[in-house]
């Protein structure tokens, strides 16, 4: 059997310029929306990238807070990395505490300061909030003269 072959129609060539026409708007919203989640994508890892620096300081910064000096009040320290410190001390409370040996008082060799501390660690437009306390003493005498 012969085939036989038939010339294409005006109406059969604008169903495939249609449909091509589809298919480019089909192309073009998709590769819109890839884009637009690439940089979503991308400020999201920024920002994870941004937090993690920043926490990333918290044991240092209170390794630091042992050795600074509470009674300053407040203070900045720079952390490294672009990672700044800002703190503030404020004093709760400061004892003696008492021991009891059959029944009579003696005073400790030491007085114990409690400390509440607010920590404010800040990386480029991040801000972390914290507050802990903290107890530290101080030797009323002398270790020589303790014995």
């Amino acid at each position: 059997m012969a085939e036989i072959s038939r010339a294409p129609t005006k109406k059969s060539l604008s169903f495939i310029v249609l449909d091509i026409l589809i298919a480019g708007l089909i192309l073009t919203a998709s590769i819109g929306i890839t884009l637009y989640l690439f940089k979503q994508g991308f400020k999201y890892l920024e920002n994870t990238h941004n937090l993690n620096i920043l926490i990333s300081k918290i044991p240092q910064a209170i390794s630091l807070i042992k050795t600074l000096d509470l009674k300053k009040k407040q203070g900045k320290e720079d952390l490294g990395n672009g990672v700044v410190l800002y703190w503030e001390a404020y004093p709760i409370k400061t004892s003696q505490p008492m021991t009891y040996i059959k029944e009579t008082p003696y005073a400790s060799l030491h007085e114990i300061y409690l400390y509440k501390i607010s920590l404010k660690l800040i990386y480029k437009n991040f801000v972390k909030t914290y507050q802990i306390y903290y107890t530290t003493f101080k030797p009323l005498y002398g270790t020589k003269s303790a014995f």
